[in-house]
């Protein structure tokens, strides 16, 4: 057995005699764990370095060594191996540790999900986040009021989504946040080009306009996870008439004079939309608005709060 070790300082009775500070004793038994290779010079190093009490506990006992040492010759090579157990562990302490990163794969799941979790809580403002560029070469009105999903605290997580904890990054962003979108043909171009984002989505607010309605709801139906669906809507959104309404208004005009939530494009594929726990309408007051208009937003909503909360409804298609 080598005699730079715990066990042999304790047979000679050292602490008592030399005086040394007990906590020696946890560093002494750090020291043997690292010279059996149970544990890294890191964990080593760290041990030292985070407790100035270790620090300055193992500076003292190499001064005590050679103050004994000058005293009685006998304890010289008791003396030496104590400073040289001592030099080892400073020389561990200050060599820089390895620039490795940290093994978050090794952590189970229900952890890294929490740490992504504090991350996006820390970071995101506001609970609501919106694509900030816009992806469609639409003339939807753009509202300039809603948290972009990138700023200066939010852009260096999307570091996150190319890495292999991705698709878990993604999944907690998308089920956490709720995400607005400025017009229909915004919320199309995600869904249809981001499976991971349908997928995991959750709340979803929209504005009720553009082109696309028909085809954003309908890829609605697909969002398997979805609870909560926020619907704005506005004279923006009967610009866009349904296939039955665009084949009937040539013929009844006078009908279509001021058209109605029924026929804006998209209100057959919304109502298909079932499972929903919670669905809200909320008009965009202007300066054309009129009663009929108000009452298509109370209207609008107790049929969506029928229909997509149910699993059971079946909406049969005309004949």
């Amino acid at each position: 057995m080598s005699s730079k070790s715990l066990y042999v300082l304790e047979t000679k009775a050292v602490f008592p005699r030399y005086k040394l500070p007990e906590v020696m004793k946890i560093v002494f038994e750090k020291y043997d764990h690292y010279k059996l290779g149970c544990v890294d010079g890191v964990e080593l190093g760290r041990l030292i370095r985070f407790s100035i009490n270790f620090r300055a506990a193992v500076a003292t006992t190499i001064n005590l060594c050679a103050a004994i040492l000058k005293e009685d010759s006998q304890e010289l090579t008791t003396c030496i191996d104590i400073i040289e157990m001592c030099t080892e562990v400073l020389q561990v302490t200050d060599r820089n540790p390895p620039r490795a990163g940290f093994a978050l794969m090794k952590l189970p799941c229900e952890i890294r999900l929490r740490i992504f979790r504090y991350m996006i809580d820390s970071n995101f403002e506001t609970n609501a986040v919106t694509p900030a560029k816009k992806r469609t070469s639409c003339r939807c009105p753009r509202p300039t009021t809603i948290q972009p999903f990138h700023n200066h605290k939010t852009r260096p997580l999307s570091a996150l989504l190319v890495s292999p904890v991705g698709n878990e990054f993604a999944q907690e962003l998308f089920r956490s946040k709720s995400f607005h979108f400025k017009c229909n043909c915004d919320l199309h171009f995600h869904l249809s080009r981001q499976p991971l984002f349908m997928q995991n989505v959750k709340h979803i607010k929209v504005h009720w306009c553009g082109p696309q309605s028909d085809q954003a709801f309908r890829l609605l139906n697909n969002c398997r996870r979805l609870e909560i669906l926020n619907l704005k809507i506005s004279a923006s959104s009967v610009e866009y008439l349904n296939m039955r309404s665009s084949v009937m208004q040539p013929y009844f005009p006078h009908i279509f004079l001021r058209p109605r939530i029924v026929d804006a494009l998209g209100m057959d594929e919304l109502l298909q939309i079932r499972g929903l726990q919670h669905v809200d309408v909320m008009a965009i007051k202007s300066r054309t608005s009129n009663r009929n208009f108000e009452s298509d937003v109370l209207s609008l909503s107790m049929i969506l709060e029928d229909y997509l909360h149910g699993n059971n409804f079946v909406i049969e298609g005309d004949d």
